[in-house]
């Protein structure tokens, strides 16, 4: 749980961090590197459907890179509220 958590906050926030200080070719071989190293992946575990499998996780790659963005926001906001603002009335 630690490391999905620590996985969830680092990498957008690393990416983000690229984003800011314009490092074009960190950022872009950092991205191509997660891609093609989850796209390997999901192509060895995808027995019998492996091209199809590949398709879909080419098509949902940035619906992922932009959930990755949206929890980091989420998660910032959480935090806003919890530490400096000390707002604790959340719709639930």
């Amino acid at each position: 749980m630690f490391m999905s958590a620590a996985e969830k906050i680092g990498f957008p926030t690393a990416l983000i961090i690229m984003l800011i200080l314009q490092l074009w070719e960190p950022l872009a071989v950092t991205v191509a590197a997660e891609v093609v190293v989850s796209l390997a992946v999901l192509f060895a575990v995808s027995k019998g459907q492996r091209l199809g499998m590949l398709a879909k996780g080419v098509l949902v790659t940035p619906i992922r890179y932009t959930l990755m963005v949206a929890d980091l926001f989420t998660i910032g906001r959480f935090a806003t509220d919890l530490w400096i603002t000390g707002n604790r009335k959340w719709r639930k």
